[in-house]
């Protein structure tokens, strides 16, 4: 008698419920072939898993992690004993410590210079990892994104096979790395370790002051430098006190010039005043005296001139007696007559004179006196020029001097300004040299507790933890499956199932004949009730 899906399965849990041990052992004993061959089969896998999966070997390291600094407690009491008190490494240190050792510039600079990404991976490594990197390799084209080189997937497995715990109730940090090979596993984790101090003391060590300190000393090192060059062009070797010295003198013997220059100047202007003094008087001196004065008449002239009045009145005379006064010949004859009286007349009136000249002695005295004086006035004029020449020479070294003395000064006052910070520098840069050198164990410290260590039985696949637990899972996983397909069963096959089926007690049954050696099937029995 067989019963719908539906129904089956909505009575099972009241079918389990009734269940006895007698049931269980029917269960167990009808599904013995499921459980015996479920069981094999896991203990087979497993034992197969534990047989060609690689193995992988663990090297471990342990760090101590402690504050070195022993910090003083001041007191205001100088009698009281110092107390020393040293500060606790705290959680936050730890952590710091073991981000520090899992940091990505750590285990990169590990892989890389190990060479893991040449390092080849098992075949059953690879075939297990084959899927995830197609579904990987497909997302990232479609995304777009770029595919992981070989240092990076490199730098991913030394990531995944390193483990960083801190022990319990303990300062010290537990690093452990697995690899496929020991010899390997403790060629990578020292080299991570020395990544990891020096990573450690650049971490924790104290802001580069030194550099900076010495490259401004350095820069003031240079600007003395630029500084003496300088000096050395504006007046080789000289100094503010030698250019005072100078200055000093220049200016003495400016001024004794200037006292010249004024001397030669008032005998230049004394000169001038007597050369315009003899220039005025020789010009109102004549340079020859008459001695002898004689007045002389020109008789030849004065003759001709009264013959000629005579034969012009002659003249006028028969003119007259032939025209009228009116007449133009007459008027002609008058004015001629005229003319020659009026000669005459000026002949008389102004006789020649006969004069005898000889040289002026005073005029020959006074232009040997202007003569002297020009002489004077040229050299007066000559010594001035010198002078003044001279007094404006040293008026423009007095300014070149102050120039220099003023330009001097300021670089001397750089120079002191750049002397005062380059020995600060200087001293800085020593401060922390040797603040550097104390700190160079910082606050936080850590110490290798003993070498790299290397198991060399393989802690990968644990075989026989793995079999013990295959040994168990396999039997809990062979009862599973036979219970399962207890329920998943549809048949009837004791009056119990009947009774619990459909709630009514079982009358009569019927089946293989006792004694039959033919196997009762439940299918083909049947039931009245």
């Amino acid at each position: 008698m067989e019963l719908q899906d539906e129904d089956r399965f909505a009575q099972s849990p009241s079918m389990m419920k009734g269940l006895t041990m007698r049931d269980v052992a029917v269960v167990l004993f009808r599904r013995r072939w499921v459980i015996l061959w479920t069981y094999v089969a896991v203990v087979l896998a497993t034992a197969a898993y534990c047989f060609f999966w690689p193995p992988s070997y663990a090297a471990s390291l342990r760090y101590l992690v402690n504050h070195d600094r022993v910090e003083p407690v001041i007191s205001a009491d100088q009698s009281d004993p110092r107390i020393l008190m040293k500060q606790m490494v705290s959680e936050e240190d730890m952590n710091s410590e073991m981000a520090i050792m899992q940091s990505p510039a750590v285990i990169e600079a590990t892989a890389r210079d190990m060479r893991v990404q040449y390092l080849p991976e098992h075949w059953a490594i690879r075939l297990a990892k084959a899927p995830s990197r197609f579904i990987r390799g497909i997302y990232d084209g479609y995304h777009h994104q770029d595919v992981p080189g070989p240092l990076e997937e490199a730098t991913e497995r030394v990531a995944k096979s390193l483990d960083v715990e801190p022990q319990k109730k303990s300062d010290v940090i537990e690093v452990t790395f697995t690899w496929g090979s020991p010899e390997m596993a403790r060629a990578i984790l020292e080299k991570l370790a020395e990544h990891y101090e020096a990573r450690h003391v650049a971490v924790h060590e104290v802001a580069d002051t030194m550099t900076m300190f010495l490259a401004e000393a350095e820069k003031k090192r240079q600007q003395l430098d630029d500084i003496e060059k300088q000096m050395e062009a504006i007046r080789p070797g000289a100094t503010i006190g030698t250019l005072a010295t100078e200055k000093d003198l220049a200016l003495r013997q400016a001024l004794d010039f200037e006292a010249e220059w004024h001397k030669a100047s008032v005998l230049l202007a004394q000169s001038e005043a007597r050369v315009a003094t003899q220039r005025s008087a020789l010009a109102g001196t004549p340079d020859h005296v008459v001695s002898e004065d004689r007045s002389l008449l020109n008789q030849t002239a004065i003759g001709g001139l009264r013959s000629r009045v005579l034969e012009l009145e002659l003249k006028r005379s028969e003119l007259l007696q032939r025209y009228q006064p009116e007449n133009r010949l007459v008027r002609e004859a008058d004015d001629e007559l005229a003319k020659a009286k009026t000669m005459l007349q000026a002949e008389v009136a102004s006789p020649m004179h006969e004069q005898t000249t000889s040289l002026n002695k005073l005029s020959e005295r006074l232009q040997e006196d202007l003569s002297a004086d020009r002489t004077t006035l040229s050299a007066n004029s000559a010594f001035s020029e010198g002078m003044r020449r001279e007094y404006g020479d040293y008026q423009g070294r007095l300014r070149q001097l102050e120039k220099q003395s003023v330009a001097l000064q300021s670089l001397d006052r750089q120079r002191r300004e750049a002397e005062d910070g380059y020995f600060l520098y200087k001293k800085r840069f020593e401060e922390a040299r040797l603040q550097a050198q104390l700190d160079r164990t910082h606050v936080v410290n850590v110490r290798q507790l003993e070498r790299v260590w290397v198991d060399n039985s393989p802690v990968k696949p644990n075989s026989k933890l793995i079999l013990k637990l295959a040994l168990a899972v396999g039997l809990l996983a062979g009862l599973g499956l036979a219970f399962l397909l207890e329920l998943m069963d549809r048949r009837l096959r004791t009056e119990h199932d009947v009774e619990s089926m459909l709630g009514i007690p079982v009358l009569a049954s019927f089946g293989a004949p006792p004694g039959s050696n033919r196997p009762q099937k439940s299918s083909r029995s049947g039931s009245f009730v």
